[in-house]
């Protein structure tokens, strides 16, 4: 579910049409630094555009595994629609399938899916958003006129492990995944846009 203008807009993939988007390609030896330098610089851009201009054919999200040397990066560029605490655990599970050639989980049918969203009560869902929505204030301002000439990147290594971070989100009821990303938006919105709110799309690296 996300948020287009005044529009909430709900997206379900069908597995026939939505097959892995996954490709393997040799580089050079590289570190986590370089490689990181070396997507975002030759490979980020380009994937971010197809994913775009092909949205309405293609699956919005694109795993690449990129093997350096000794080492084997994976590199997900993946829509702002998939992007929340759900999904993405669910297509991080599926890649490790995938990787130790495992067999995927089972899926449900479009058919039983829309099956299921047919019998929601749309009067009353109606009712419930027109109402907890009432006093939302749209913004209809551009947060930047101009874009910026090159990516500015912070790289900070964290000071607690990465457990500490779990308790502070299950004592919440959110997962990791929510926490990072309400951290992130602050920032961006307050830091680099001074505003209160602030939509944004996230590529993520990995090292395996």
């Amino acid at each position: 579910m996300f948020h287009f203008g005044k529009v909430l807009t709900q997206v379900i993939l069908k597995p026939e049409y939505s097959p892995l988007a996954w490709e393997n390609k040799e580089i050079r030896p590289l570190n986590q630094e370089s490689f990181r330098d070396f997507f975002l610089i030759q490979c980020a851009s380009h994937i971010a555009t197809t994913i775009n201009r092909n949205i309405s054919t293609i699956a919005p999200y694109r795993l690449s595994a990129y093997s350096s040397g000794s080492q084997t990066f994976l590199a997900l560029s993946i829509h702002h629609s998939l992007f929340d605490g759900i999904s993405l655990p669910q297509i991080f599970f599926q890649v490790e399938k995938h990787y130790l050639h495992l067999s995927p989980n089972p899926t449900a049918s479009t058919s039983d899916i829309l099956e299921c969203i047919s019998t929601i009560d749309l009067a009353a869902a109606k009712s419930f958003w027109q109402k907890y929505l009432s006093r939302y204030k749209w913004s209809h301002e551009s947060l930047l006129s101009i874009r910026p000439s090159n990516t500015k990147r912070l790289i900070q290594p964290f000071k607690e492990s990465l457990s500490s971070f779990k308790k502070v989100a299950a004592s919440q009821h959110v997962t990791v995944q929510a926490l990072f990303t309400c951290a992130f938006s602050r920032l961006l919105a307050l830091q680099v846009y001074q505003r209160t709110d602030v939509v944004f799309g996230v590529s993520c690296i990995f090292g395996i």
